[in-house]
């Protein structure tokens, strides 16, 4: 239970369990190497490759030396979560199965935020002590927002020429055009960080 080396037990005659021989060395348990399969590194929630072996081994130990049988199983099943799938059907028999999806236990607390919160809080560092700017350096975000994608696509306007055809045309023809500007052009020194900070005092 602890993951030491033991003597285990092994049956002496295979056809009754009424005599028990203990003969049988199991090995002690060892932490294995971090998993760098395809799908881990394809996948964008595992991120297995990212845990350092520090915090795998205090994992471990924690795991094998300190937690009853109990606390293991609860640490086992939280760390999946299982989801029932529509019947489906097999040779005219109809049965129900679930899903197990797992997540790494060390980021459950720390999810990817967006690109937009993300460079709010690099405003935010010019007010926050300086000794607090790792814990905001290591915040996952995402490398492009949707609010980034979709202003690409409004820029990206279409006007008619006249023969029922349609023309893209760019922030710079805007002038020369009439088309009217967007608010949030004419914000250039809009300060989110700023913002954010006001409503925070």
């Amino acid at each position: 239970m602890k993951g030491k080396a033991y003597m285990g037990f092994i049956r002496a005659d295979s056809k009754t369990t009424k005599r028990m021989v203990q003969d049988v060395p199991e090995e002690e348990r060892k932490m294995g190497s971090a998993l760098n399969s395809r799908k881990c590194q394809e996948s964008r929630k595992r991120r297995c490759d990212t845990i350092l072996r520090q915090e795998r081994k205090s994992l471990f130990n924690e795991f094998r030396l300190t937690m009853s049988w109990d606390l293991k199983t609860m640490f086992a099943c939280s760390t999946e979560d299982i989801k029932s799938t529509k019947p489906k059907t097999m040779k005219g028999d109809k049965y129900e199965t679930e899903n197990v999806f797992a997540f790494p236990r060390l980021y459950t607390s720390r999810p990817a935020i967006t690109c937009n919160k993300w460079t709010d809080l690099q405003y935010l560092m010019e007010f926050i002590p300086s000794d607090t700017h790792a814990f905001y350096d290591i915040i996952l975000f995402e490398e492009e927002s949707r609010r980034q994608v979709a202003s690409k696509r409004k820029n990206d306007e279409h006007v008619s020429d006249g023969r029922n055809k349609k023309v893209k045309i760019d922030e710079t023809d805007k002038k020369k055009k009439g088309v009217k500007k967007d608010k949030k052009s004419e914000k250039e020194d809009y300060n989110p960080g700023k913002t954010i900070f006001r409503k925070i005092c």
